[in-house]
């Protein structure tokens, strides 16, 4: 039962409270081709990060349920010069653009005038008015305006039915407004289209998982590694998709992984917490417990983490 209580509180999102907002955004950088980059974007809180996350290919990022305060997103990206935005919390949504401008060569002035941008080719056979109900769409986006922001996009693809961008976009609005079925669609259709970028993939893994259809999840996660072998997400969600299928050998040596990736993601140590207690490895259990409380204490589930790490302490010493 134990056991069951943990996934329940640990592996799941707290109900939305008036003190908490989402934090989403774009990063803009001009002339680059952003579909293979992984832009980090770093939420900070009096010079401490506070949590860490990556842009998609499209620039977009978000950090959930964040408590109220005063906290600075900041980039680092090679080649670039450091971003940083100041923004409050909690408003009904949240979202920000950051520009990225790049930065000259060591010794060397700017150059005063920019070149001509990048091009993604799969853009140059896009109808002038599907780009247009597709930019129009993302403002709708970053308005926070699901069914708006659905409305433009399916109308940019009654236009141009193959536009990756579209279909990757509107499958993410689907997944916030929580269409199962339709984002699965969408996401596929995305996966088809451009078979080179790892993201509508990882967005479907975390799909399945999320509705508990971990076997569907670790095949569309395995293709999603190829392409991005160094994702820390990916390789998370893979373990939790092994957990879900109770191998959980594969599982913990997957989520460790993940952790050697990515020190800073913390949910690996809460579902390594489930492994362990699957295995009735209660002393590890409670060691992963105690390192996420130390490691993120401004985490929605701090307070969910430390009565189970109390509790756990005490039937130790019973």
């Amino acid at each position: 039962m134990l056991t069951v209580v943990l996934y329940l509180l640990l592996s799941q999102p707290l109900p939305s409270q008036s003190r908490f907002s989402d934090v989403s955004g774009t990063v803009v950088m001009p002339g680059v081709d952003m579909s293979d980059r992984s832009i980090v974007v770093y939420l900070e809180s009096g010079d401490q990060p506070v949590a860490k996350t990556y842009a998609d290919s499209m620039g977009q990022f978000e950090f959930y349920n964040v408590s109220a305060g005063q906290y600075v997103i900041r980039i680092r990206e090679e080649g670039f010069k450091e971003a940083t935005h100041i923004v409050d919390v909690p408003h009904a949504f949240t979202s920000i653009r950051v520009m990225l401008e790049k930065a000259p060569p060591a010794n060397q002035p700017e150059a005063r005038t920019p070149g001509p941008p990048i091009v993604d080719v799969r853009q140059l056979a896009i109808p002038k008015k599907a780009a247009s109900e597709y930019e129009k769409a993302m403002k709708e986006i970053r308005k926070n305006n699901l069914p708006k922001s659905i409305e433009r996009l399916k109308n940019a693809l009654k236009i141009a039915p193959d536009y990756y961008d579209a279909h990757w976009q509107l499958g993410l609005q689907y997944l916030k407004s929580k269409q199962g079925r339709l984002a699965e669609a969408e996401l596929l259709r995305a996966a088809e289209l451009n078979s080179r970028v790892a993201d509508p993939l990882l967005a479907l893994g975390a799909l399945y998982i999320q509705e508990q259809a971990p076997a569907k999840a670790v095949p569309v996660l395995n293709r999603a590694l190829e392409l991005k072998p160094g994702s820390a997400a990916a390789t998370y969600s893979l373990g939790s998709a092994f957990y879900g299928l109770n191998e959980l050998s594969k599982a913990e040596e997957t989520l460790k992984r993940a952790q050697s990736l990515d020190k800073d993601l913390h949910g690996v140590r809460l579902m390594l917490v489930n492994v362990y207690m699957k295995q009735r490895r209660y002393d590890e259990a409670l060691q992963q417990l105690e390192a996420f409380i130390q490691e993120a204490p401004n985490a929605p589930q701090r307070a969910s983490a430390g009565e189970l790490r109390d509790r756990l302490a005490n039937d130790r010493r019973q």
